[in-house]
């Protein structure tokens, strides 16, 4: 048995009748590297976790995919007739396998086909931590909030946010050499999140999550794939995958976004600078051109002649250099998103967004003292209690939460 592999996928393309949605998309996950997805609402990423996985066939790319890969949907769909307990029994029924085929290999390590089969067997049971599957289902079905559901239920007459749970619960039950996620903290309050994020930093294989939560991006991934479109890419170097976190990623692509406007703005200048000169030296082609008077000497119509053709390749030259630059001009940057629109409910002219007093969640935020907080709101979030969100304003000058987290 071979060891935990990479998830790489190469020039991935996919389009929908004229919307083009992925353009050449290269994509590595390494095991023991978790690796996040980000992007605009739009950018792909669920298109692409479900070609990566095999669910959805690409236009063009190759993909090498570990064999053993566990992926969740963002809607998850087990099949009408299936129940709680079924889901959980078929996700812990090869690890239940692997051990009894170990302890039947142990009794003929003497036979060489035995043992070398054994050998293969205890590699894969200890990838799964195949002893441990029980347990794990049990605090995973705790710490998800499925305890209370009877085994026996249908899955079907389960809500969607159960639904994702309870595949979490066996996804971490089978515990897979590749995990492919799609937005998994939609339905999870804290102590689920938290659980989650324990599950994916401790696996040994692949795991890559797309998700807008920005605090369990940056606790979790230490490498960031950026499906936005951009002139320079995130890394500066026309790639979009950086290491260091997902913190360290927001700055360098603000600095990517920086070298951008910099770049399309000196271009545009160069351009400007070029047109005026065409049109100034296409005045001097007029000037220099006049028919010879009567009293002008050969020599002196000649030299005239001569000046004139320097003046045209002078013209030439930089209208050539001006098509050159418009052919491969850097596109304009695109307008960054604000939010600005005002809480409903706002007292008219009051300028209060939300009153605080004394708020404490332990591990995400401490507020305690601060009264008030104003201004317009914007886009970042933090999560104020198991399973609620709630968007804060820009924070008052000289004050900033001690945990607090955007998105």
């Amino acid at each position: 048995m071979s060891s935990l592999s990479p998830l790489v996928a190469v020039d991935v393309s996919k389009s929908y009748g004229d919307k083009v949605v992925l353009d050449g998309v290269a994509v590595v996950a390494n095991p023991s590297e978790p690796t996040g997805l980000v992007g605009e609402n739009g950018a792909g990423k669920s298109t692409l976790l479900r070609i990566l996985i095999g669910a959805e066939e690409a236009d063009a790319g190759s993909i090498l995919l570990p064999p053993d890969a566990g992926y969740i949907a963002q809607d998850t769909d087990f099949g009408g007739a299936t129940t709680v307990g079924e889901v959980l029994t078929d996700a812990l029924a090869p690890l239940h396998e692997a051990v009894r085929r170990l302890e039947d290999l142990a009794h003929r390590l003497e036979e060489p086909a035995a043992a070398a089969a054994y050998v293969d067997a205890l590699e894969w049971a200890t990838q799964h931590d195949a002893w441990d599957a029980d347990r794990r289902t049990g605090l995973a079905a705790h710490h998800l909030g499925l305890a209370p559901i009877d085994r026996s239920r249908p899955v079907a007459e389960l809500s969607g946010g159960e639904r994702t749970r309870l595949a979490l619960a066996a996804l971490m039950a089978r515990r897979p050499g590749c995990v492919i996620l799609d937005e998994p903290t939609n339905h999870l309050d804290d102590e689920a999140i938290g659980f989650l994020e324990a599950f994916l930093l401790e696996l040994p294989g692949v795991v890559l999550v797309a998700s807008h939560d920005r605090v369990f991006l940056d606790r979790v991934c230490s490498v960031i794939i950026d499906l936005d479109a951009s002139h320079f890419g995130v890394d500066g170097n026309g790639g979009n995958r950086f290491g260091g976190g997902f913190s360290s990623y927001l700055e360098q692509k603000a600095a990517a976004r920086q070298r951008w406007e910099d770049t399309f703005r000196a271009q545009q200048e160069e351009l400007n600078d070029l047109r005026r000169a065409a049109r100034g030296v296409a005045r001097q082609v007029g000037h220099a051109w006049r028919p010879p008077r009567d009293h002008d000497k050969a020599i002196v119509h000649g030299k005239a002649q001569i000046k004139q053709a320097a003046v045209s390749r002078r013209v030439r030259n930089v209208e050539r250099r001006v098509d050159v630059l418009e052919q491969d001009q850097v596109r304009k940057p695109p307008r960054e998103l604000r939010f600005h629109q005002p809480l409903a409910g706002r007292a008219a002219g009051t300028g209060l967004v939300v009153f605080v007093r004394g708020l404490v969640v332990p591990g995400r935020v401490s507020v305690d003292g601060l009264d008030v907080l104003r201004a317009t709101i914007s886009s970042s979030r933090e999560r104020t209690g198991p399973g609620s969100r709630a968007c804060w304003p820009s924070w008052p000058a000289g004050w900033h939460p001690q945990a607090g987290r955007c998105p």
